[in-house]
């Protein structure tokens, strides 16, 4: 075995990937019988992989739900490779350190992972957007003075193994959810939003173009409050997640290109 730096990692012609990883747990299978002498004895069990990339970018490729072949080099040759389904998709803003617009997709298998052989180009040069004066808003107002953002869309997927999964999990689609995270500065605590506010979100990508996220029921404010030992202003946290309808009204959740995510 050698070491290498993998600065010739690639994902599955994803563009402008930073970083790509890999978990694979094991679920021995456990007994304690008469004959084992008050000792716990295990055999292979259910296995399972999960993982993320990380690209600079305002979209996901795929949506939550969508099938993943995943081929992740860490030289453009070699890594690891399998199918799997997408768990979820992380869109992050840094405002206040005007880093890159990223995308982090979360997904789990969906049959088996082999290590070894992963043959993965890059997709093309880089793209990036940057965080810098992107905005928030809340049922069309402005949320000013915001230093961070991110938008987590997810769905419940579900796992399972069978006679024709022998030896390792396999998932299909579940329900959709979604939440919203945010830090601002603040003089006004009478404008914060509260728990149980329920609002329309708009999470900027460029000047015109955003996410809307239809709607939020806030359920989080914390980290308010001042401390003169900070190199920080007043701020606060808040938090608040998808709800798919408000009384009798359907919400949406819908990207910046237009494309509708939910309801399918």
């Amino acid at each position: 075995m050698g070491v290498i730096s993998g600065k010739d990692l690639a994902v599955n012609g994803v563009s402008t990937v930073s970083r790509w990883k890999i978990e694979v747990p094991g679920e021995p299978a456990e007994y304690i019988a008469s004959g084992s002498q008050s000792a716990v004895g295990r055999q292979a069990g259910i296995r399972d992989w999960r993982g993320i990339y990380t690209q600079f970018a305002t979209q996901p490729d795929a949506w939550p739900g969508a099938a993943l072949t995943f081929a992740g080099s860490i030289d453009e040759s070699v890594g690891a490779s399998g199918t799997g389904i997408i768990d979820g998709v992380r869109i992050v803003w840094e405002q206040e350190k005007a880093s890159k617009i990223r995308v982090d997709t979360f997904f789990s298998a969906n049959g088996d992972l082999t290590l070894g052989d992963a043959v993965a180009t890059d997709a093309g040069p880089p793209t990036p957007v940057t965080s810098k004066g992107k905005i928030l808003k809340l049922d069309d107002v402005e949320v000013t003075d915001i230093s961070e953002m991110s938008l987590y869309i997810f769905r419940r997927n579900i796992k399972y193994s069978g006679s024709s999964t022998p030896g390792y999990y396999k998932r299909v689609a579940g329900d959709w959810d979604a939440q919203v995270e945010w830090k601002q500065y603040t003089d006004t605590p009478s404008g914060l939003a509260e728990p149980f506010d329920v609002v329309a979100v708009k999470m900027y990508t460029t000047d015109t173009l955003f996410y809307l996220i239809e709607y939020v029921v806030i359920d989080l404010l914390d980290d308010f409050g001042a401390d003169h030992m900070s190199d920080k202003p007043v701020g606060a946290h808040v938090r608040g997640s998808f709800s798919g309808f408000s009384g009798t009204n359907t919400g949406e959740i819908t990207a910046p290109d237009s494309t509708e995510v939910w309801p399918e």
